[in-house]
């Protein structure tokens, strides 16, 4: 049977969606396969680090993460002896894994692990001057907080005019952080 590999990998993105290897992948399987291989697993390759993430490793860095979220990249590394130098596919498969929909994205933990290579020891963002600078402090929400106890009554208005903060912030502060909603009467 001679079928090439975009019609294979066709055939997998219609059933698989995002899931579905690329199309390089593919057409790499179609060519083992015409070769007479049996299986798509990769070749042991001496360059290659042995992937050592298991799914107890994965759960051991969820419990990390769960138990300070603020958690660096060397205690993960020290509490799980995790290698450096899995790649960001390898990562980001078994975060999705642990994870589900609450995984960062491909791109995401590539750019971590590349970060993490060359010496960083978290995953916050580096100040830069193009970036406004959050408006979600504790300061900003202890205000709101006051402003809304002072007044019960007051509104968004009152609010932003107060405090000098855009309906979008405030609105977050009392919804997200305060878990509070404005009842608007009509």
């Amino acid at each position: 049977m001679k079928v090439d590999g975009k019609t294979i990998c066709d055939k997998l993105t219609t059933a698989l969606g995002s899931y579905a290897p690329s199309y390089r992948t593919v057409k790499r399987w179609a060519k083992h396969f015409r070769e007479g291989r049996e299986d798509v697993s990769n070749d042991y390759r001496s360059d290659r680090p042995v992937s050592v993430l298991t799914d107890e490793k994965i759960e051991c860095v969820r419990q990390i993460i769960e138990d300070d979220p603020h958690s660096t990249y060397n205690d993960i590394i020290a509490g799980t002896s995790l290698s450096h130098e899995v790649d960001g596919k390898t990562i980001c498969d078994k975060l999705t894994t642990a994870l589900g929909s609450d995984a960062p994205s491909y791109r995401t933990v590539k750019r971590w692990a590349k970060h993490f290579r060359e010496g960083r020891e978290d995953v916050s963002n580096d100040y830069r001057s193009d970036r406004p600078v959050s408006v979600l402090t504790d300061e900003n929400i202890e205000c709101v907080r006051q402003i809304i106890e002072d007044d019960p009554h007051s509104t968004y208005n009152d609010i932003i005019a107060e405090i000098s903060l855009s309906h979008g912030t405030v609105e977050r502060i009392i919804h997200d952080c305060l878990k509070m909603r404005k009842v608007i009467s009509r």
